[in-house]
């Protein structure tokens, strides 16, 4: 690779012009603002639902949910049990819109319910974000329509509310994962979504625990556990996957460094010295490397992961036909011919129907001073110039000087030790 370095030192000096750019706008970004913009509340509540179900003559309860993909609603088990009774669930968009719905998916034992609407909506489903991005202490949101608020004040039935709190631990209760937090959870509050500020789903909120006696102890059932569930009911969930920026934006300092080496690179780039620093150093590297030039853009550059060179080494693999004609394979440690790069390191081309994906292995033993070769049980066979086929499985030590072929004869190859 050292050679593309010398043909292309000039390309090399823009991309680190353009990169330094690049990351100046966005460390000064970074700096102007001192962390992502806090999700609009209206995009919160435009995806969080009031969920009813109707026993009829026996009352009706109600909770929150939340779109999680195109006519699905997510909610709480609890919230939509009564239809396991012959009930029926109803989703509320807006105070003049409501929509019968049917369960579709249930896991009792998690809570978790997926609703189907009857009728299609143009709502905006959430982004589910999965734990591994969620810290203990980050700020949250409990998103929903709790009875408690309510009651005390009358006409709010259809106004979202929002409760601010942070998390405050994860936790994992009867096989399943929640977040505890000290946002308050209501009644009404169960099934819907709990926020992060930038506006994704980290978990669905569920009843606040009584049984420990702790007042402000609410939970979530972690959005990994949903995303279980969803894929189960085959419903492909849209779900974050904070990139680069995101990581830059929350490591602010890590990315400093890294822009002053950059601009130290570009500086030392565009200085005479630097160049015939750098031109040096090829120099060098070429001479330490054995080499004049490139390398052609055969077989060797797409394949090749053992040790090759145009001069025979000791002790080495000199390939007489084939692919790898002319070239010298210096063996450092075993080598494996084949087709699949994943397990052989010396690779001839996919469509070399001769040759299987792992044919054989070479090596060579410093003790005895003999090569060995191990058909990997080939398809098309491992064999001696001689005509003596190999048996799979069984490793037999070689002379130096001495030919073989793999799959067929336009593929061989003699054993070498010295110069």
């Amino acid at each position: 690779m050292v050679w593309i370095l010398k043909d292309t030192i000039k390309k090399y000096v823009k991309l680190s012009v353009l990169l330094c750019i690049l990351l100046t706008h966005v460390l000064f970004f970074v700096m102007a603002a001192d962390s992502k913009a806090v999700a609009p509340i209206e995009d919160m509540k435009d995806s969080t639902v009031i969920v009813v179900c109707d026993l009829g003559k026996e009352g009706y309860g109600r909770g929150s949910g939340f779109f999680i993909a195109k006519n699905y609603v997510v909610t709480n088990w609890h919230v939509a049990s009564c239809t396991a009774k012959g009930g029926i669930t109803v989703v509320i968009i807006a105070k003049d819109n409501a929509i019968r719905a049917r369960v579709t998916h249930v896991n009792e034992s998690k809570d978790i319910a997926i609703l189907k609407l009857n009728e299609s909506v143009d709502k905006k489903s959430v982004q589910l974000l999965n734990d591994d991005y969620v810290k203990v202490g980050e700020t949250v949101y409990a998103v929903g329509f709790p009875a408690a608020a309510d009651d005390n004040t009358p006409g709010t039935f259809y106004e979202h509310k929002f409760t601010k709190g942070i998390v405050s631990a994860k936790v994992r209760i009867e096989g399943c994962d929640y977040y505890q937090t000290d946002a308050a959870i209501n009644q009404g509050n169960s099934g819907g979504p709990m926020f992060n500020e930038h506006g994704q789903v980290i978990g669905i909120n569920t009843l606040k625990s009584g049984k420990s006696g702790v007042e402000g102890v609410g939970w979530a059932i972690k959005a990994d556990e949903l995303i279980h569930e969803l894929n189960k009911a085959g419903i492909s969930p849209k779900v974050s996957n904070p990139g680069i920026i995101d990581n830059i934006l929350d490591n602010k300092m890590t990315y400093i460094p890294i822009f002053v080496s950059l601009v130290t690179l570009l500086i030392v780039f565009s200085t005479k010295k630097g160049r015939v620093l750098a031109r040096e150093t090829i120099q060098r590297s070429n001479t330490i490397m054995g080499r004049s030039g490139p390398r052609n853009h055969g077989p060797v550059n797409r394949g090749l992961h053992a040790n090759v060179n145009n001069v025979r080494s000791q002790p080495a693999l000199h390939a007489l036909s084939g692919e790898y004609a002319g070239k010298t394979i210096n063996i450092t440690g075993n080598i494996t011919i084949g087709r699949d790069p994943r397990v052989a390191n010396l690779v001839f081309m996919e469509d070399h129907g001769s040759i299987s994906k792992k044919h054989c292995i070479v090596g060579y033993n410093h003790l005895t001073k003999l090569f060995f070769i191990e058909d990997c049980n080939s398809t098309n066979g491992t064999y001696l110039t001689s005509g003596k086929k190999l048996t799979a499985g069984k490793r037999y030590d070689i002379n130096p000087g001495m030919q073989f072929y793999v799959g067929d004869k336009k593929n061989t190859f003699e054993l070498r030790v010295g110069g």
